[in-house]
């Protein structure tokens, strides 16, 4: 017997761990495989699409389809063991055998009528996460305009509620869960009694044994926990498959979702025939002089034509149509047109990536196409990285182009030079920076062709000139390679050096040709001067003020590994987030729960063993015992995975919020958003998915096995003894897939993603291993617990019920330990998320929220500002100040422009006036009151401000222009009407209508910023290149319109174009952080040595 026990525990934990350890590995192999697919799509689909949902599915969808196939297996083998426990269990209670297979198919039963939920509340659940992150990733991407706009406490109220949502459509689904485990672990509980109730309540058998005694008693029960235990898995794999199912038919559809298809056909050598008017895709005829101008520039030999082509983004409504274009084979040509006119259209057809396509677009580029995107498209790497891509390394050509793209500088004055991590969209950088960064990807490429779509908009004068100069006059870089350049801008001066203009119309495009041009860009080619000869008088462009503290990017983007979550204090920041009162529930159902579970085999031993034993009484105590634990394992769970679950994704959240939203500037700055983004995402969905179903598992389990040890220790006195670089890699491909795809580098997008999945197959499978081997040790140690008890049992004759009770027990030891490592270590990896969130909230630095007492609570009364001796700096660090001793008095109802270089500190001024930097020395005032007295959301929300960046989030119309909720619908629309956007606005679903960021022209979103000012009535309104995405067209009315909203109120005006500030009352001229001169501009521009006129005369002559 004792052999025989020995051979069976041994062999059911080593055939377990090598069953185990062979399912592991194919289940890394289909996690792979299915990332890999997911990954391999992702560079296919079509533009724009799918791109919510994308992270979601690879980072939630993939993992639950792997937890439901970890026990495909388990499930069909819980078959097989039901069916033979059965059959040994008829043998033994005979009729009472009834009972089980009853029980069974009524569970089930159950369990398909539940799970019929199932898939629509997960899908629901998984709708709200995705919108809620993807609201995250809007806002953090644009968190300094929402700061300047004074709209935090409007955006936390919108997380809030967004996060609201998302707790409840999750508890209905867990509350599905909480019924499909109570269903589980019916049969555990109701099968004994059920089965002991009718073999009782049965007549003798034929050879009148009808007794019920020890022997019959625990050999039912065993046979009972060997038929429930597979039962109840069985039914908790239900779910799990239900959702698996439903995740993978979610991936399913994504990878048959249509793939991004390349309308451009390539160019064969004969010319192509046409003659004769045709129509275009709108029916109207072509005309005759643009067939002639397309067929003769066919005929010299063209890189990219464009017959009768017509362009939408959704169908049957065409963006562009009657197309006739030829782009001439290494020279330049300019696209330039008004707001919506379809430039970023047009470029985006040239690739292929507009998805409503009619006519023919032929290309003879047969090598990718270096493109730069009008939102610059940078990964999460170096400098020196992004500038590389997917291109062979040549470091004398990448200095020639770093030089050329005047980079320089700004590399000698970054710590790490060009290994400085950009950080998250390129955050690190100032706009100038990152365009020029992309400028470079694209000529390092040496592709034949290169499109450039509106590259020079962040740009001042002098840079947008030098770098022009470098790279497009006829001596620039890339007409000495024969390079064919394609630049898209509103800038008419820089149709200079174009061989040939486009000129779009809003509908359609006109082309003109302008042979011209080309003779006097090369008489303009012999004086031009070279890249030594460019003076610089006020430093370099995008220099050190207008942007971070740089020289702590490298160290600060980079995120550091957590501390070892077995710090208790990580524990307790969770009790503290989920409630002491929830938490000691918890444990205590926990605690009842274990003693309910294993207790009521002690009753049966009592039972059989007293010999006056009225069996109605113990059998009815004995079905109160099992339906009292069936009770409180559904408490259990329905508060474990509700109640706990709630209250603590709700507080850590806000958490996070409110740390993001009081986080200083200078620190969000430097900080990689892609950082915060996964304490949002990655951490937040541990905190809802996993953590619980490991603290579930483990308080259940703990207290189970627990009652279980204490009582094999009874029958016998001597018994007594790491995922986010990958999520990060999505994001970026996500956002650069036109990019990458034009480049024509998705397979090493591809390749490197490969090793990226390999390095996070690594932890992940290694971590299954190790539990393996825990479990191997654990199911060894019950080995040697079953041998000494039973070999204790038969030499020292002790209780023969309590042995009984011992080895029944027994038989689920083994797996309610591995169950408790296995939740203790989930537990661990999954409290590690919650290690972040306290780390995050703890160390992030927080704005100063003004004087706690006595702080100002209304807005500036008429709108004086000055700086006194004011010197400021990004983060805590006195070196690299943005400001130096900066003077200037600003009176109320002036309208001031400040204009300076790239980088001298014109940008810091204004983020000082919202306090979104560090004071060292001096003050700021307002209305005669310091800066500092007012509370941070009142300073804000009374000034108008217009970033630069546009701060357009999805949402209604309405919202979006109105996101402070003070003006009527009336208001909105007379707003919208003085920018010129109520026609557009009507036409796709008035203020109603959805907003979609993505289908909107730079321009767009800079006049709805500008209608979203208009309806704000402050005194003081600041303006950060507002117009920088405009035509002049458009442009000059819209000054119009702002010096007739703000007639009475204070200006303060950044600007590159110098034009438009002209007509000020003052302009001050900035330079490395100070104010070099201050003045009128019609004298200064009067004084031919005053830093205004220079600095005029400067950008017109390049």
């Amino acid at each position: 017997m004792i052999l025989g026990a020995v051979l069976v525990y041994t062999g059911i934990a080593v055939a377990g761990s090598m069953y185990w350890q062979l399912h592991l590995r194919n289940l890394a192999k289909i996690r792979g495989l299915l990332i890999g697919a997911f990954y391999q799509k992702l560079t296919t689909v079509a533009t724009a699409q799918h791109e919510n949902a994308a992270v979601t599915l690879m980072s939630t969808d993939v993992e639950r389809v792997t937890q439901g196939l970890r026990v495909f297996h388990e499930a069909w083998a819980n078959v097989v063991e039901v069916g033979i426990a059965v059959w040994f269990l008829q043998r033994e209670l005979h009729t009472g055998s009834i009972a089980p297979i009853a029980i069974a198919i009524a569970c089930f039963l159950v369990t398909l009528c539940v799970n019929k939920f199932t898939m629509p509340r997960q899908n629901r659940w998984m709708e709200a996460l995705q919108a809620r992150i993807n609201r995250t990733v809007s806002v953090l991407s644009q968190i300094k305009s929402i700061k300047l706009l004074g709209l935090g406490e409007q955006s936390e109220k919108a997380f809030d509620a967004l996060r609201v949502q998302e707790l409840e459509l999750a508890n209905g689904f867990r509350m599905i869960m909480v019924f499909s485990f109570c269903i589980a672990f019916a049969p555990i509980f109701i099968v004994p009694v059920v089965c002991f109730a009718i073999y009782l309540s049965a007549s003798p058998n034929s050879s009148g044994d009808n007794t019920f005694d020890v022997a019959k008693a625990f050999t039912s029960l065993s046979l009972v926990v060997v038929l429930t235990q597979p039962l109840s898995s069985l039914f908790q794999y239900v779910p799990l498959f239900a959702g698996a199912a439903n995740c993978l038919q979610r991936i399913k559809d994504f990878i048959h979702s249509p793939s991004h298809r390349d309308r451009r056909e390539q160019k064969s050598d004969v010319t192509r025939e046409r003659g004769g008017p045709q129509d275009d895709a709108s029916g109207a005829e072509k005309s005759t002089a643009v067939v002639d101008i397309v067929e003769r520039n066919s005929a010299a030999g063209d890189v990219l034509s464009i017959y009768d082509g017509a362009f939408g983004w959704s169908e049957n409504q065409w963006d562009l149509h009657n197309v006739n274009i030829s782009i001439p084979k290494s020279q330049l040509t300019v696209i330039t047109g008004p707001v919506a006119s379809g430039k970023s259209t047009l470029c985006k057809a040239f690739l292929g990536e507009v998805p409503y396509v009619k006519g023919i677009v032929e290309i003879s580029s047969g090598a990718g196409i270096g493109f730069c995107d009008q939102t610059p498209y940078l990964t999460n790497t170096t400098i020196y990285e992004n500038i590389i891509g997917g291109s062979v390394v040549d470091n004398a050509w990448y200095k020639t182009v770093v030089r050329a793209v005047d980079l320089e500088t700004d590399f000698g004055r970054l710590a790490s030079g060009d290994r400085t991590l950009v950080g998250n969209n390129g955050d690190a950088l100032s706009t100038g920076q990152k365009q020029r960064v992309t400028i470079a990807r694209a000529v390092y490429a040496r592709k034949p062709l290169i499109i450039l779509d509106d590259v020079f908009s962040g740009m001042d004068n002098v840079t947008k000139a030098y770098i022009y100069e470098q790279l497009l006059r006829p001596e620039g870089l890339l007409r000495l390679l024969g390079t064919t350049v394609i630049l898209a801008c509103s800038d008419r001066d820089l149709c200079l050096a174009a061989d040939l203009v486009v000129e779009l119309a809003p509908g359609r495009p006109s082309v003109c040709i302008h042979p011209a041009r080309r003779a006097e860009s090369n008489c303009h080619a012999e004086g031009q001067r070279k890249v030594d000869g460019i003076s610089k008088t006020t430093g370099s462009p995008d220099t050190i003020h207008d942007k971070t503290d740089q020289s702590a990017v490298s160290a600060a983007t980079q995120e550091q590994p957590s501390k070892t979550p077995s710090d208790w204090a990580t524990y307790g920041y969770f009790v503290r987030a989920v409630g002491s009162p929830n938490t000691a529930l918890l444990i205590f159902l926990g605690g009842v729960f274990g003693t309910l579970y294993t207790f009521p085999s002690v009753w049966v031993n009592w039972w059989t063993t007293d010999p006056t034993a009225r069996d109605s009484f113990y059998l009815g105590i004995y079905a109160l015992l099992q339906a009292t634990g069936l009770i409180c394992w559904f408490l259990f769970t329905r508060h474990c995975l509700t109640t706990v679950v709630s209250r603590s994704g709700k507080k850590l959240h806000n958490s996070l919020l409110s740390t993001v939203m009081s986080a200083s500037f200078s620190y969000l700055s430097i900080k990689d958003s892609g950082t915060i983004i996964n304490r949002f995402s990655q951490d937040l969905q541990s905190v809802d998915g996993e953590l619980p179903a490991a603290l579930l598992n483990t308080v259940a389990t703990a207290f189970i096995a627990l009652a279980q040890v204490a009582l094999v220790a009874t029958a016998s006195p001597w018994l007594t003894i790491s995922y986010p670089s990958l999520v990060l890699a999505f994001y970026d491909t996500l956002r650069g897939i036109t990019t990458v795809r034009a480049f024509g580098w998705s397979q090493q997008y591809v390749e490197r993603n490969q090793q990226l999945l390999d390095a996070s197959q690594r932890p992940n499978y290694l971590l299954q291993m190790i539990q393996q081997w825990l479990s191997l040790v654990l199911n060894m140690v019950v080995v040697v617990i079953v041998t000494f008890l039973v070999a204790f049992s038969l030499k020292l004759r002790s209780s023969l019920g309590l042995t009984a009770v011992a080895l029944v027990n027994l038989m689920s030891l083994s797996q309610m330990l591995r169950s408790v490592v296995i939740g203790w270590t989930l537990m661990e990896t999954s409290i590690t998320a919650v290690a972040r969130i306290k780390e995050f909230e703890q160390t992030t630095p927080r704005e100063n929220d003004g004087k706690p007492e006595g702080a100002i609570v209304h807005g500036p009364v008429s709108g004086k500002i000055e700086y006194k001796n004011l010197t400021v700096s990004y983060g805590l660090s006195n070196e690299n100040l943005a400001l130096n001793n900066v003077n200037l008095v600003i009176v109320a109802g002036q309208k001031v422009g400040i204009c300076g270089r790239s980088g001298s500190g014109k940008s810091s001024l204004i983020a000082s006036l919202f306090r979104l930097l560090d004071v060292r020395e001096g003050k700021l005032v307002i209305d005669a009151n310091d800066i500092s007295d007012y509370s941070v959301s009142t300073l804000r929300s009374s000034i108008n401000a217009i970033p630069q960046d546009p701060l357009i989030t999805s949402g209604t119309f309405r919202e979006v222009v109105d996101p402070y909720e003070s003006s009527s619908d009336a208001a909105i629309e007379e707003a919208l009407r003085k920018v010129n956007l109520f026609e557009h606005v009507q036409n796709n679903g008035g203020l109603g209508g959805k907003v979609a960021p993505e289908g909107l022209s730079q321009g767009q979103k800079q006049l709805l910023s500008l209608a979203r000012a208009i309806l704000r009535r402050c005194r003081i309104i600041v303006l950060d290149e507002v117009t920088s995405s405009l035509d002049l067209e458009t442009e000059q009315p819209i000054w119009g319109v702002l010096q007739e909203e703000s007639r009475e109120c204070t200006i303060i005006a950044i600007a590159h174009r110098l034009e438009t500030i002209v007509g000020f009352d003052r302009v001050a001229v900035m330079d490395e952080g100070s104010i070099i001169e201050f003045g009128d501009p019609r004298i200064l521009l009067k004084d031919t040595n005053s830093a205004f006129s220079k600095l005029r005369r400067t950008g017109k002559a390049h």
